[in-house]
């Protein structure tokens, strides 16, 4: 190849960036480089932890320093700026919009100028997707999907089926009575995407794909919500996922799959594996028992083999998405839980949540024997000891983190320091008043924190799938029974229990209410205080008119926090106030090196075991890292 052939190397910080970004300025207006060196002095490095100039405008010695920080600094941090920007112009009591429209206009520049280089690196999970119904269907056209980074399209996004207009079929004039999504797609919690709701909303006489494998995918997501108890959010993962690999197999898989053709069947097949007596009765023949299991053993190997084949259709579409373990292991849960979908009726035990009820079906145990090689290969390539070490916070230090975002989310005035004023020598300090919305996210993060404290920390997923009045609940235990606190006795005894409908060992601890501690902060407050004007007041300032009943929102739209949004507001909490960017599993590490340090009887273990929600019983402990914890 030439030299001159070769791509561009991609800056290593921040301020290799910087240096190729100012290179290209000098054809645009001369102000554009004054801005963007305020910019960086200003917004990036202040909000990435870096100096802070002392006035309005930055001495060259200031400038210096911002930028001698941006070396330490990815490049893939000035997206994090970006998205945050209206966030951190809130905290500093910015209200001027020239001035924050330039500020945003100057990062949105940086970050097209990174886009445009191919610097970013394409993160499946971080990719917004955004679909333009330009015209009602019905044989008009469309604009084809889109996404927010410029062309940075995954290779499963292009073969989802749902993400072509052709993925979608009128329904006859003589089965119109027949409406596939007037309702559906509308109203129900699942919504395969975007794409879908749109149609379904303009034409509500279009389905997807065949009725037939509409009418599937609809009662496979009612069957994860309703039986399996499945949440909403992971619901529609599994249904993409499910999408994506008929998608592959429809597209790129070397089969001649018509749409028409199109069912669940072709990912999990069905065998039957439970025979009636009258269903083995031969003429001449009154051995019904011996042909009943001779049926049911030859139905044994038949799902057996069914299991490989879905197994290798599974590693064949991973390996063509080149994707990690982890989302291998994704996959094959989704999978897992369609064949429970397929199989359910097959197995005695009503309980299907139970670990135990479908290990009489063969298929089911052969994914679940592939899922877990990828679930130790996950392991495998998890960091180091040492790394992991310096991304935990010791415990005790967490509890100084719960009250800082305490005070600040108590803040009502920012202080604010005038450049051009002095008294006795010294800058003006002014107070400003915080806006509403800037209290009400400080509150949120507040309560986040608050609320894995207040008991020994469960799955980030308990915390923003708790639902008010369902996973969340105010009341007490008389003889043995919870009781509501409207009906309670002495309702000045009343407790918040966190009450997870689906967590992930609930196959061996059943229903668990975990009581959450009223805590006492140095003021004299109360956590339960804090907790219900989060509920009562400041949960409807963050959102206008809040379309769920779940603890926490997003803070732009009021939607409910999904696992990447309410890691990323975790990791930002602890940023800030420690200095580490720790993930809410983390937090469940620092608990239990803490509580080994401190030296728990057997019976504190166990009792701690069992909040936490661990698989196994006291010995369980070990196995998280150790940490050293200056004392």
């Amino acid at each position: 190849m030439d030299e001159k052939e070769l791509p561009e190397a991609p800056p290593q910080n921040l301020f290799e960036f910087w240096q190729k970004f100012l290179g290209q300025l000098g054809s645009k207006s001369p102000s554009y480089i004054p801005m963007s060196y305020t910019v960086i002095t200003r917004v990036i490095a202040p909000y990435l932890g870096g100096p802070v100039p002392q006035k309005e405008r930055a001495t060259e010695k200031e400038r210096a320093k911002a930028l001698s920080f941006l070396k330490q600094r990815p490049i893939s941090d000035l997206k994090i700026v970006l998205q945050n920007a209206e966030h951190f112009f809130d905290e500093q009591g910015w209200k001027e919009a020239n001035k924050r429209k330039q500020f945003k206009f100057h990062l949105n520049n940086m970050v097209k100028f990174a886009v445009s280089r191919k610097w970013f690196q394409s993160d499946p999970e971080n990719l917004e997707l955004i679909y333009c119904l330009k015209e009602a269907p019905g044989g008009r056209k469309r604009e084809d999907m889109k996404d927010f980074h410029a062309g940075l399209r995954t290779s499963s996004e292009t073969v989802f089926l749902g993400c072509l207009d052709t993925d979608f079929v009128s329904i006859p004039k003589d089965q119109v009575g027949k409406i596939w999504l007037n309702w559906r797609f509308v109203l129900s919690p699942v919504g395969l995407s975007m794409l879908q709701v749109a149609f379904a909303q303009v034409e509500p006489n279009w389905y997807l794909a065949n009725p037939e494998f509409d009418r599937e995918i609809m009662e496979f997501a009612e069957f994860m919500e309703k039986k399996l108890r499945v949440k909403h959010p992971t619901v529609e993962a599994d249904v993409q996922h499910v999408c994506r690999l008929l998608g592959w197999m429809f597209r790129k898989k070397k089969e001649e799959l018509l749409l028409a053709e199109v069912r669940l069947a072709k990912v999990v097949p069905f065998t039957q594996m439970k025979f009636k007596l009258t269903e083995c009765l031969e003429e001449g023949n009154l051995h019904a028992h011996k042909v009943r299991m001779y049926k049911e053993g030859v139905a044994q190997e038949t799902s057996e083999d069914l299991g490989k084949e879905a197994a290798n259709l599974i590693e064949e579409y991973v390996e063509w998405g080149n994707v990690s373990h982890a989302s291998v292991v994704q996959n094959y849960n989704a999978i897992i839980n369609l064949a429970k979908f397929t199989y359910y009726r097959q197995v005695s035990s009503e309980d299907l949540k139970s670990r135990d009820t479908f290990d009489k079906i063969p298929l089911i145990n052969v994914l679940k024997a592939c899922r877990r090689v990828h679930e130790r290969e996950t392991r495998k390539q998890a960091k180091t000891t040492s790394e992991k070490r310096s991304l935990v916070v010791p415990y005790p230090q967490i509890i100084e983190v719960l009250e800082k975002t305490r005070f600040e989310a108590t803040l009502e005035v920012k202080h604010y320091q005038r450049s051009n004023r002095y008294r006795g020598g010294r800058p003006q300090i002014d107070k400003i008043p915080r806006m509403d919305t800037g209290i009400a996210r400080s509150f949120q993060r507040f309560i986040i924190i608050a609320l894995m404290v207040s008991c020994p920390p469960r799955r980030a997923k308990e915390y923003y799938e708790a639902e008010i009045g369902k996973s969340l609940v105010k009341g007490g235990f008389q003889d043995g029974s919870f009781v509501s606190l409207e009906k309670m006795k002495n309702p000045n005894e009343a407790q918040y229990y966190l009450w997870p409908e689906d967590y992930k060992t609930m196959g061996t601890y059943g229903e668990l209410a975990i009581p959450l501690n009223n805590i006492t902060f140095p003021d004299g407050t109360r956590f339960y205080d804090y907790l219900e004007m989060w509920i009562n007041k400041w949960r409807q300032v963050l959102a206008k008119e809040p379309k769920h009943n779940f603890l926490f929102l997003q803070d732009k739209n009021g939607k409910l926090l999904n696992s990447s949004s309410f890691g990323k507001k975790v990791k930002h909490i602890f940023w800030r106030f420690a200095g580490v960017s720790m993930s809410p599993h983390k937090l469940r590490h620092s608990f239990e090196t803490y509580s080994q340090e401190i030296g728990l009887s057997d019976a504190e273990k166990q009792a701690s075991v069992l909040a936490m929600g661990h698989s196994s019983g006291a010995s369980h402990f070990g196995t998280y890292i150790k940490l050293k914890v200056d004392r």
